[in-house]
């Protein structure tokens, strides 16, 4: 019985977890009402679920396209304190996604917020544009500044590490 008993709590710990709303409806395909969920949680302060509505719109799964939304929901993520969401911001002005055209100008300043909060995908894209004359001003110093920066992110990650991967496979 009092296995049972314990089995039984942990079960309920496992269930009382901490999920953004909206994650259920993701799962089961309702997207149209896991982006509701995600607004009313996002539009509360909540950062993960403005990350995730984001992502709903940049990705498209069963919303139409707009990354223009994308865009205002990861900028919202940002002030909310999600430093990812200004990398994916700028992912989206530097490739010119859908109703977004192609900006590295608009891109620059984003991926500069997400490399001095220490994002690594942010240091090797910003290095990456100083690398190509296409961050303003032209900045070498710069530029090898943040490829310092995130090789030594890359040689102290665990080999595993999806951010050591990304930035290893373009030496």
């Amino acid at each position: 019985m009092k296995l049972l008993f314990a089995v039984l709590a942990v079960s309920s710990l496992h269930v009382s977890c901490s999920a953004t709303p909206g994650d259920a409806a993701m799962r089961g395909r309702h997207y149209e009402d896991a982006a509701k969920l995600f607004e009313k949680v996002a539009n509360q302060g909540d950062a993960m679920a403005a990350l995730k509505l984001a992502e709903l719109y940049n990705t498209r799964p069963g919303l139409p396209e707009d990354h223009q939304k994308a865009i205002a929901w990861y900028k919202r993520a940002v002030e909310l304190g999600d430093v990812r969401s200004a990398w994916e911001i700028a992912t989206i002005y530097k490739s010119g996604a859908g109703n977004v055209p192609h900006d590295d100008q608009l891109a620059q300043p984003w991926f500069e917020k997400g490399a001095e909060a220490g994002h690594n995908y942010s240091m090797y894209d910003l290095a990456e544009m100083y690398a190509k004359s296409s961050a303003v001003p032209a900045n070498d110093v710069r530029g090898l500044m943040w490829l310092d920066a995130v090789t030594t992110f890359s040689e102290k990650a665990s080999p595993r590490n999806e951010g050591h991967l990304y930035i290893i496979a373009d030496r």
